[in-house]
């Protein structure tokens, strides 16, 4: 487990850097943007999502399925196709979706969208062309490459968007900064693959393989086109059923703590890679095994994470967003409820298998349930409705993916989910937060209560985990070897 946890390790540290300074844009923005403006914004975003999750059909999961159980021709002409593949389908995407202008506007009643479409169509353009290049490098075992690739890109991220507005730009100058942040990342991820793929020749296609790769793409893509759907359902009632300001609100609330993406996604994607080979060899306990170690890790940061932003929510959004989005509140604690899932890696594993088709089942029945879901709910308890309909039908698609999972690997529950170790973990997490509680109850509600809140609260969830067991020696020496991937974190942790 050591070289799969260094690995997922490394991804973990890039996702926290890279959504420490993703938070930083919203809370950038809330502040000089009006309601209406960052409302149009967060609409963008929804078309954004939409199109980088299914104009890629599926491709660059194939190419972690493939590329460690193919020849090395195979191997480039897999990276080959795909890239071609993916710069053709955001070209369509972007065509659509301008062509759709019109309609998109009087849909979401934002007529500002009209103009800033057509601009950023080139953000899906180049987006989606370049969404392959991180699972190609990961299937390399190109960690290190990867993790520094998407650092600088998160840095110089930042500052092409955030720029314009500091010069005195407005919403428009931001879309175009969007728009060329795309294009560069486009320009320095093809560079960093361009020895795949350059120079073309006979052994750059194999047409039979294009077939094969979409015969386990397809499922996927389709999953990728009901999923987000399902996944943005609710952002879309909100945005066509209620005024553009509502939707700034709801969309603050209805944010995602990204831990999925910083620690389930970094471990899925490690999974995804090392995980087809064991299938193919028959050596299920091991998968088994990883399997269990995964989630009881991922339990460790994620549960005490839930724990305490639920009961600190209030001085988390307001201090993040500012006062006027103290209404996002409430959604926000629906949302967090979402949180508990992450520490699960369910849908990697029938991938795996090669059975993409069961993911696509899955989601089928998750999103018709979504919304006749949110269609009763927001008729019945108005605007928290469809955000209570997305936590219900994504706890319903998890114990899906759990009894197929148990179905694939031959397990019972128990075999496969580490029950002790994740009440433990709970336990623990409660009682750190019932002493930070107490330690700010007489303090006002401010930064400094909030720092001080983090401050005790780590501080006792890791001495309580500590005495009790529940943090155990690997998992210190796990931190430490985590750590010491952070720039300067060795001038701390000595040798």
């Amino acid at each position: 487990m050591k070289s799969l946890t260094d690995k997922a390790g490394l991804l973990v540290v890039l996702n926290i850097f890279k959504y420490s300074v993703g938070f930083l844009i919203p809370m950038f923005l809330v502040r000089v943007l009006t309601k209406l403006e960052y409302g149009t914004y967060q609409q963008l975003l929804i078309i954004g999502t939409a199109s980088a999750r299914v104009l890629v059909l599926g491709l660059p999961s194939a190419v972690y399925y493939y590329y460690n159980i193919v020849t090395d021709v195979k191997k480039r002409a897999l990276i080959t196709q795909t890239a071609v593949l993916t710069f053709l389908t955001g070209l369509l995407g972007a065509l659509g979706i301008y062509l759709a202008r019109y309609k998109i506007a009087d849909a979401m009643s934002n007529q500002l969208l009209v103009d800033l479409i057509p601009i950023y169509c080139i953000y899906v353009v180049f987006y989606v062309a370049s969404e392959y290049v991180v699972d190609a490098l990961i299937s390399k075992n190109k960690y290190r490459l990867s993790v520094g690739m998407q650092g600088a890109e998160i840095l110089i991220r930042f500052v092409i968007i955030i720029l314009p507005i500091v010069l005195g730009g407005g919403l428009t100058e931001l879309i175009l900064s969007i728009a060329f942040y795309a294009l560069f990342r486009f320009g320095m991820y093809t560079l960093a693959i361009r020895e795949e793929f350059f120079p073309v020749d006979r052994h750059s296609f194999d047409w039979p393989f294009i077939k094969e790769q979409f015969n386990y793409s397809i499922p996927l893509a389709l999953s990728s086109v009901i999923g987000i759907i399902g996944r943005l359902l609710d952002r879309v009632i909100i945005s066509t059923s209620f005024s553009t300001t509502q939707y700034a609100i709801y969309s603050v609330g209805a944010l995602e703590i990204p831990l999925d993406y910083i620690f389930q996604r970094s471990v899925s994607n490690v999974l995804r890679a090392t995980l087809p080979p064991l299938v193919k060899e028959g050596r299920f306990d091991e998968i088994v095994r990883i399997w269990r170690a995964s989630v009881r890790k991922l339990a460790f940061i994620i549960l005490p994470v839930f724990v305490f932003l639920t009961y600190f929510a209030y001085e988390f959004i307001t201090l993040l967003f500012t006062d006027d989005y103290r209404e996002s509140v409430n959604v926000f604690r629906v949302y967090l409820m979402l949180v508990p899932l992450h520490i699960f890696v369910l849908s990697p594993l029938p991938q795996v298998f090669g059975k993409t088709g069961i993911t696509m089942k899955i989601t089928i029945v998750t999103v018709i349930s979504n919304l006749i879901l949110s269609i009763v709910l927001v008729m019945t308890l108005g605007y928290y409705g469809p955000a209570i309909a997305t936590i219900v039908t994504t706890y319903m698609a998890s114990g899906i993916y759990f009894v197929i999972a148990m179905r694939l690997l031959n397990r019972s529950a128990l075999e496969l989910f580490p029950i002790k170790a994740i009440s433990g973990i709970a336990a623990v997490a409660v009682a750190a937060t019932v002493i930070a509680a107490i330690a700010v109850a007489k303090m006002d509600r401010n930064l400094l209560q909030f720092v001080v809140a983090v401050i005790v609260y780590g501080t006792s969830y890791l001495a309580i985990a500590n005495f009790t067991g529940v943090l155990t020696a690997e998992d210190k020496r796990l931190i430490r070897r985590w750590a010491a991937k952070v720039p300067g974190a060795k001038l701390f942790l000595g040798s």
